[in-house]
C-alpha cells in the first residue's frame, strides 16, 4: 500500500511502500468488500472496461507487477488523476493497494475524501506526522466511497470495478484512468425508450406493452427481439436506436426488460407520471386560442394527494 494527497496543482513525490497496520487493513478491506458488493445487486451496472491500453497496463502492474513496477504505476496514475483535477474537484487521499481477499488478488486505487471539518488532515498525513490509522474516522466510510477502481483475478481481462456512485461532475476520476463506465440495466431501459422516442415519437407507446416479452440482454439483442413484435421497429430503425444508445455518456450494454419504465408529462409546475404505456396514450393538444391541453380519462375517480 501507498498513498498520496491529490489536489489540483499538487506535485507528489515518488511513492514509497507504507506499512499496513491492522486498523488500516480492516478499514481498507471493508472498502473493498463494499465495492465488490455492488456487483451482486440486482440492478448493479456491469463492470467497467479500460478504453486506454496504457491505463490498463498500469493497473495490470498494480495487480501482478513487482514492487518497483507497482510504485512506478502508482506514480503515473497519481499524476494522471491530478492532471484531471481543477478548482472544483475536492482534494483527497489516493490510496493505491494490492491485497489478497480469500483466493483472489485485488489491486487498484481508492480516492478518499475528508468528511470531517479538518482541512489540515491530508497535509499532516502526507508529511508523515499523522498515521493513516489515526485519521480513518474522518475519511469516507466503507459503503460511502464514491471514487474507486479495482481489478481482480475473478474479473474478465480488461474489466474493472469502478465506483458506483460517480456523478457526472465526478467523471474526471474514470477519465483519468481511461475507464468507461456503463449504465445500470434499469437505466439502460430508460435510455432505450429515450432513443426510441428520438427516432420516432410513436415507438415508445408501441414498445412498452411488449417489452417484457423479450429476454433481457444487450441493446442489439433486445432491439432484434422487439423488431419481431413491432414491425415499425425495422432493421434501419434498430441501427439508429442502437447508435443513439452507444453515444450516451454512460453507454448501455445491458437492458433489463423485466423492469417497468415510467414516463412523465411536464406542464409548468404540474407533473403527470405513470407507466410509459399509459402516459404515451394521453393526448397533448394545442388549443386554437393559445396554450395546451392535457386530458386524462380513467375509469376510477381521480384523487388529490398532497405532500
Amino acid at each position: 500500500m501507498t498513498y498520496a494527497r491529490v489536489a489540483a496543482g499538487t506535485s507528489p513525490q515518488f511513492p514509497q511502500l507504507q506499512p499496513v497496520e491492522s486498523e488500516v487493513e480492516k478499514f481498507l478491506r471493508e472498502h473493498i468488500a463494499a465495492m465488490r458488493k455492488i456487483t451482486v445487486k440486482p440492478d448493479s451496472p456491469p463492470p467497467a472496461v479500460f478504453d486506454d491500453p496504457e491505463a490498463q497496463g498500469l493497473f495490470q502492474q498494480l495487480h501482478t507487477g513487482s514492487d518497483d513496477e507497482f510504485l512506478t504505476s502508482v506514480d503515473i496514475l497519481t499524476k494522471r488523476l491530478i492532471e484531471r483535477m481543477n478548482g472544483r474537484t475536492a482534494p483527497g487521499l489516493l490510496i493505491s493497494l494490492r491485497a489478497h481477499v480469500g483466493n483472489e488478488r485485488i489491486a487498484g486505487v481508492l480516492k478518499l475524501q475528508v468528511v470531517a471539518p479538518n482541512g489540515a488532515t491530508l497535509e499532516e498525513l502526507e508529511s508523515g506526522e499523522v498515521r493513516l490509522s489515526a485519521i480513518t474516522n474522518v475519511l469516507e466510510r466503507p459503503g460511502d466511497l464514491q471514487k474507486g477502481a479495482l481489478v481482480a483475478t475473478d474479473l474478465a481481462h480488461g474489466r474493472v470495478l469502478c465506483g458506483d456512485r460517480l456523478t457526472y461532475q465526478a467523471g474526471y476520476f474514470p477519465q483519468a484512468f481511461g475507464i468507461k463506465i456503463f449504465s445500470r440495466p434499469s437505466a439502460g431501459t430508460a435510455a432505450l425508450f429515450a432513443a426510441l422516442e428520438e427516432c420516432a415519437e410513436d415507438l415508445p407507446g408501441k414498445i412498452a406493452p411488449v417489452l417484457n416479452r423479450v429476454e433481457r440482454g444487450t441493446p442489439s439483442e433486445v432491439l432484434q427481439g422487439l423488431g419481431t413484435l413491432v414491425p415499425e421497429l425495422n432493421e434501419e430503425r434498430q441501427h439508429e436506436v442502437l447508435s443513439l444508445m452507444e453515444r450516451a455518456a454512460r453507454p448501455v450494454i445491458l437492458v433489463d426488460t423485466t423492469r417497468g419504465i415510467t414516463s412523465k408529462i411536464l406542464a409548468g409546475d404540474i407533473t403527470i407520471s405513470g407507466p410509459t404505456g399509459v402516459i404515451d396514450q394521453i393526448p397533448i393538444e394545442q388549443l386554437p386560442e393559445g396554450g395546451w391541453q392535457v386530458v386524462i380519462q380513467t375509469p376510477e375517480q381521480p384523487m388529490r394527494k398532497r405532500q
